[in-house]
């Protein structure tokens, strides 16, 4: 069906502006849903993940766009972290191991490279370092970064790069750990936070505290902006430990049948065996202190739309403070002082038949001796950054980067101090006629599986006018920790360590955005840099003060010997500054007398060397020979292609660097001579002083202080020449059989020297010739 209508002159003259209003109103409703829309869009609300969910997609998103092997941590909030230090925010990413000291990270090793092998930097600058393993004068000067220095506080995130590239800093087989701090413009809101801790340290039973504090502001238009970052924070820690002999912690000894009681059936040995002992055991306890002061402060300033500035300036200052206490008990020489054929061995000593290792160990002639030390360190560290970004064409951009790091580290005055009681004892000698039921034997007992040192509880008696090496004096023990008479000092030693390392570094890298073969962007840039680093370390343990003090006139100031000053003088006047020590590691309740657990004697570092030398403020004469100056010039340049294919499922760089390295270094030589009559001027003594010569006068005796008896000379004292009959000895083969009767002495021909009548040698010794 269909229908036609014929449309009348006035409809036909009012359809052009129908249509017209038509297509206006259509006009005018699209604008109208245009700006509905964007209306709409400019209400959509902003969805933005923060807190620990946000920072770690930033750290997935990073991996996975990281055309390299690479882990990242972004702060959770800024001035907010749960980690003490950076080294312990590493510790959360896979192949980092880190070193702790008093349960802090300190250092870090990156898939089993030495820390010394990781490029760590801050703001584009490589961090300087202080000593590592310092005190003692065992410091070292290698670039690991002691990142207990600073406080994670700071930080706004933290890049481990795992493979090589070539516009990485050079100096890295480990890994390019980059720090970053914050820049204020990327900051949404302004910050303001205060943070405030108080923490109780059950074991050391002291307070702690942290305080940290974060402030940002933007002006002028949010084109320039400021952060800074602080913080202070308190560590006290205490160690108590079981140890031993770190240098020879292990003798394997031979036990007869009957020698031991075995472990396992609690009935004497019936067979010989071998068997392993403890050098041995000691408790100590470690009393140390840390404070950590960091500081940062961030400065961005947009100059331009295509221009970034930013200054970066980091401050910290680490404080460190130890005390050590420590008792132990030793063994003796076997080979010589061993137990004595009534002694009931049996009962003193048990073996582990099953570990061959001797589970309980007393002697006759063991020892013991009492110990502190107490020193600490000083490291500050100041790192300054400027760098400049600015967009030369859409594709085209360079970064100017200007640093500057700088570590200072220097001891704080410190001592150690030892005893020992072979002077007053003859080394125990006066135990040889004690009867066995009288002794108390040395030693420890780990037949529990917890060791008890084991120790004598009499005083010894001196005798007035006794044998000078304390063969007389009477004593039923080779160690009591409570006779402040019967001990004198062993030694005393002092360390003097700073360092001086700084790093002064200039930067300037381009990146080109490139659409062609693939290649998706060319990286070229260059560094030249310069650093320094200066080393002190002396080390000097002091056994008798001549030869190492010296008045304003270079005069050798002449003092005691440590053995001259008993234990009774140098005490602290103080008890051992824990309680219940060793409590959790020990038993309390032990067959031994134990009361050491209740304190000892503490010993006063600065009153041992004030007697020693009697006077104060005394300081040793410095030893160069650990000193050095090392100083390192460096150049290189870098070329770079970023590339991607198939689709963006296969990326990647390429690159080639160039380094040019100078170094230079300066230190100091040194050489020991003997204060011996030793091989050290076998030609003057034999040639000039004819000691060999039978028919020379014999050389008057000086000292009578040698081992079995016999007389020793100093040869060179003596103003003609004479025979040594000694010297012959100590030469020739008399310690291989003869004792001290020159009748009985042999000689294998080394140091044969005929003279004539004019007491000229004829034959001379073998080493004279070579």
């Amino acid at each position: 069906m269909s229908a036609r209508f014929k449309l009348k002159p006035i409809v036909l003259t009012m359809m052009p502006i129908l249509f017209a209003g038509s297509a206006n109103f259509a006009l005018a409703q699209d604008k109208e849903d245009e700006a509905n829309k964007n209306k709409e869009d400019a209400e959509l609300e902003v969805i933005q993940v923060k807190g620990y969910r946000g920072s770690v997609m930033r750290s997935i998103n990073a991996k996975r766009l990281s055309d390299g092997v690479q882990d990242s941590i972004f702060a959770e909030d800024i001035g907010k972290s749960t980690d003490q230090n950076i080294a312990d925010a590493l510790s959360r990413i896979t192949g980092v191991t880190v070193q702790e000291s008093d349960g802090e990270g300190t250092r870090i090793s990156v898939r089993g490279a030495n820390s010394s092998l990781n490029q760590i930097s801050l703001n584009g600058v490589a961090l300087t370092s202080s000593l590592n393993g310092g005190g003692g004068g065992s410091g070292q000067s290698d670039q690991s970064v002691d990142l207990s220095s600073f406080s994670s506080d700071i930080l706004s995130s933290i890049n481990v790069i795992k493979t090589a590239a070539a516009d990485h800093d050079e100096g890295s087989l480990g890994a390019n750990v980059i720090l970053r701090t914050v820049k204020p413009l990327n900051v949404n809101e302004d910050i303001r936070s205060l943070e405030i801790q108080g923490r109780y340290n059950d074991y050391a039973e002291k307070n702690d505290s942290k305080i940290a504090g974060s402030f940002s502001q933007k002006f002028l238009d949010e084109t320039v902006g400021i952060i800074t970052t602080v913080s202070k924070e308190t560590s006290h820690s205490r160690t108590d430990s079981l140890g031993g002999s770190w240098l020879a912690p292990y003798q394997v000894v031979d036990i007869p049948a009957g020698g031991a009681t075995s472990q396992q059936t609690g009935l004497p040995t019936t067979e010989s065996q071998k068997a392993l002992m403890a050098d041995g055991r000691s408790y100590s306890t470690g009393l140390n202190y840390r404070e950590r002061t960091t500081g940062t402060v961030g400065i961005q300033w947009l100059a331009g739309d295509d221009t970034d500035v930013q200054l970066d300036l980091s401050y910290s200052k680490a404080s460190y403070e130890s005390d050590t206490h420590r008792i132990s008990v030793s063994k003796p020489n076997l080979d010589t002082k061993g137990n004595l054929i009534d002694d009931p061995q049996s009962d003193w000593w048990t073996v582990d038949e099953e570990s061959h290792t001797l589970t309980k160990t007393l002697n006759r002639f063991g020892s013991g001796s009492l110990f502190r030390g107490v020193g600490g360190n000083e490291t500050e560290n100041k790192v300054l950054t400027l760098k400049i970004n600015h967009a030369i064409t859409d594709d085209l951009s360079m970064e100017l980067t200007a640093g500057y790091s700088k570590t200072d580290y220097v001891t704080t005055p410190n001592a150690s101090i030892g005893t020992a009681n072979w002077k007053s004892t003859n080394s125990n000698n006066n135990l040889l006629d004690v009867p066995a039921s009288e002794l108390q034997p040395v030693g420890w007992d780990c037949t529990t599986g917890e060791c008890i040192l084991v120790t004598g509880d009499s005083n010894l008696s001196f005798v007035p006018q006794g044998n000078a090496n304390g063969n007389d004096n009477i004593g039923t023990t080779g160690f009591s920790p409570y006779d402040i008479h019967g001990h004198h000092l062993g030694y005393i030693a002092q360390y003097n360590e700073t360092s001086d390392d700084t790093n002064k570094s200039l930067f300037l890298d381009f990146d080109y955005a490139v659409d062609f073969a693939g290649i998706t962007k060319i990286e070229f840039g260059g560094k030249v840099s310069n650093r320094r680093k200066v080393v002190y370390t002396d080390y000097q343990s002091f056994s008798s003060a001549e030869d190492i003090v010296f008045d304003e006139r270079g005069n050798t100031i002449n003092g005691v010997g440590a053995s001259d000053i008993n234990l009774v003088d140098v005490l602290a006047g103080q008890g051992i500054p824990v309680n219940d020590f060793m409590g959790g590691l020990v038993p309390k309740d032990s067959e031994y007398n134990t009361d050491y657990f209740n304190g000892w004697g503490i010993l006063d570092p600065d009153k041992a060397i004030a007697e020693m030398f009697a006077i104060p403020n005394i300081e040793a004469q410095h030893n160069n020979n650990g000193d050095r100056d090392l100083e390192q010039d460096n150049v290189s340049a870098y070329l770079k292609f970023n590339f991607e294919y198939f689709d963006s499922r296969l990326t990647g760089n390429v690159g080639l660097r160039y380094v040019k390295t100078e170094n230079s270094s300066f230190g100091y030589s040194s050489v020991n001579y003997s204060n011996t009559h030793g091989i050290s001027v076998p030609y003057d003594l034999i040639y000039k002083k004819q000691l060999w010569n039978e028919n020379a006068t014999a050389c008057a005796p000086h000292t009578n202080v040698g081992t079995n008896d016999a007389l020793l000379y100093e040869p060179w004292e003596a103003p003609i020449a004479c025979y040594d009959p000694n010297l012959r000895y100590d030469w020739g083969n008399g310690a291989g059989g003869g004792g001290a009767n020159p009748d009985n002495w042999t000689n294998d021909g080394s140091f044969a020297t005929t003279y004539d009548a004019n007491g000229v040698p004829i034959e001379s010794p073998w080493f004279i010739h070579q």
